[in-house]
């Protein structure tokens, strides 16, 4: 996704640019996309750092076009609003329960299930994390990775008891 931004935000500072017709006002600007050839509107409602392109592409994919790049350019901002960075592509997407229920129910109040799954989730992040700090030296990927492969065997072994009991 960074890459796709980085492409975005070449294309506002190299093949955009305000299209000049009769009246227009700040919260409705037409920008020229020179590559495409064709003008977009931008809505930009400063007051309330509101975005929103004729292109759609942050309501498809989630980031900023380079429309709407190109008026944050213009208006002298430094920074995207921080509205327009969403969590899903961020190295903390990851980190949020999974919980089919109410995005924002409290964990307690989800079914078994969805603990089970938020578990898991929780899970999958301290590997992620534990992967990303060993990948730094190859002895810590090779101690991981015993530890790993112990804990795997011993399940098995559990297994296979629990098997031979039944």
């Amino acid at each position: 996704m960074f890459s796709e931004f980085k492409n975005e935000w070449v294309a506002a500072c190299f093949t955009c640019g305000i299209k000049i017709v009769g009246v227009t006002t700040s919260d409705n600007i037409p920008i020229i996309d020179r590559e495409k050839d064709k003008v977009y509107y931008v809505n930009f409602i400063s007051d309330e750092m509101k975005l929103n392109c004729s292109c759609k592409k942050f309501e498809r994919h989630g980031i900023l076009c380079r429309h709407a790049l190109y008026v944050l350019k213009e208006q002298g901002l430094d920074n995207v609003p921080d509205k327009y960075l969403l969590s899903r592509w961020s190295k903390l997407a990851t980190c949020q329960p999974i919980c089919n229920n109410v995005p924002h129910t409290l964990i307690e109040d989800c079914n078994s299930l969805d603990v089970r799954r938020h578990k898991i989730g929780t899970l999958w992040s301290e590997v992620f994390s534990c992967v990303t700090l060993a990948e730094q030296k190859p002895e810590y990927v090779n101690e991981l990775m015993g530890i790993l492969k112990g804990f795997k065997d011993n399940i098995n072994a559990q297994n296979r008891l629990n098997n031979e009991k039944s």
